[in-house]
């Protein structure tokens, strides 16, 4: 999903470059929604 919104990204005419600050800040959201999300499901009950 991320990538292919990089991807969409850089064909409509931002450049790597531009792009990278953003994608990284997603990419590390998203990673963060997940593990929060794992520990939650996986904390003793």
């Amino acid at each position: 999903m991320l990538a292919e919104l990089n991807r969409q990204r850089i064909v409509g005419g931002t450049t790597a470059d531009e792009l990278y600050p953003e994608a990284v800040a997603t990419a590390d959201h998203a990673f963060s929604m997940l593990e929060q999300g794992l520990a939650a499901r996986t904390a003793p009950r």
